[in-house]
């Protein structure tokens, strides 16, 4: 159950390797938003092709901000993230990353707090009892790593597009540089049916070795997040309800 409860989290850990080099400026001019007031979005979570959970995605509008958010539990474990964002460019102004190990679990709960503010990220972060501060200077315009699958929804997706998006990632304290490009249309079967969409791969820029991940959006005027893939770790649509 431990090792269930650790693939639980790969997904806002999947950036883990820092980038020491100067990054060039993140252009967002060509933000097409897509998010509407409310939405719910829920996924099979699988590990080597075998459920072991639901995943729960919500965004909601707050003011000028949108607050995203992702809840999974299992076997009584809880791991939920989120973020709040400028509507005007996806900017984050603070995240969380909560994992509540199971009872029966010998590992400890952890809860980090970011806050985006003056050019840089300031955490405060709680690892079982023992308490720690980290503050990192962001290089410009940022995307946080626990809104960045539903952050990607608002850019034009075409065949051909490329963007390349700098990532902060509170659960590690780091920025990593990233390509998304968009390989073309792929028709997706998930439980919530047969949709064409758009696949998406992300390029990690930085050094080091990091897998390539897969996206799948609708080719429609919301582009829902359809399917998500990191290697042997899948997440498949089976519900959505929005505004």
């Amino acid at each position: 159950m431990q090792k269930l409860l650790l693939l639980a989290i790969f997904f806002t850990l999947l950036l883990l390797t820092g980038c020491g080099k100067e990054l060039p400026e993140m252009n967002l001019d060509d933000l097409d938003w897509v998010w509407s007031d409310f939405e719910k979005a829920v996924y099979d979570f699988s590990v080597d092709n075998e459920k072991v959970a639901e995943a729960i995605f919500t965004i909601k509008k707050e003011g000028e901000h949108y607050q995203i958010e992702q809840l999974l539990e299992i076997d009584g474990g809880i791991h939920a993230t989120g973020a709040v964002v400028r509507k005007e460019d996806l900017q984050p102004l603070t995240a969380y990353f909560r994992n509540l190990p199971p009872a029966t679990v010998e590992a400890q709960a952890v809860d980090i707090q970011g806050q985006y503010e003056q050019g840089k990220l300031k955490l405060q972060a709680l690892v079982g009892e023992k308490e720690q501060n980290v503050n990192i200077t962001l290089p410009g315009k940022v995307l946080d790593n626990e809104s960045v699958l539903m952050a990607i929804r608002n850019f034009p997706l075409a065949e051909g597009y490329s963007k390349e998006i700098k990532i902060a990632i509170i659960a590690s304290a780091q920025v990593a540089p990233y390509t998304i490009e968009v390989e073309g249309l792929e028709t997706v079967r998930v439980p919530y049916g047969e949709l064409e969409c758009h696949k998406v791969v992300m390029k990690y820029n930085g050094p080091g070795n990091v897998p390539e991940m897969y996206a799948w959006y609708s080719n429609d005027e919301r582009r829902i997040l359809v399917k998500y893939q990191n290697q042997n770790v899948l997440f498949a649509l089976k519900a959505w309800e929005g505004d």
